[in-house]
């Protein structure tokens, strides 16, 4: 998913454009936001768990936290791309990528 929105134009993702503004949002839209983002977050940690187990995985800390990372890594580095040009971005997924594949 944001691979895709690197490529197209270094759009950023809907939570990196939204968190930005949230206090002037709507209560409905910031609670939807809430949710949306404690999915996505629920959901990666479930996958870094796996992930983990199987030993395909590797970090230090809880899933939870490491999802928390990871996500919020990722939102910045599509701000950096707007900025600069994609090779911020490239940089800071290959070093997830180092940081977490076994």
């Amino acid at each position: 998913m944001y691979d895709n929105h690197v490529r197209q134009e270094c759009r950023v993702c809907l939570f990196g454009a939204l968190a930005a503004d949230f206090r002037t949002l709507p209560a409905p839209m910031q609670a939807e936001l809430r949710t949306f983002n404690g999915e996505l977050t629920a959901w990666l940690a479930q996958v870094l768990a796996v992930g983990k187990a199987t030993g395909a995985l590797r970090f230090v800390g809880s899933p939870s936290a490491k999802a928390v990372q990871v996500l919020t890594t990722l939102a910045g580095a599509l701000q950096v791309a707007r900025v600069h040009d994609e090779t911020p971005y490239h940089t800071i997924v290959g070093q997830l990528r180092l940081e977490l594949l076994v």
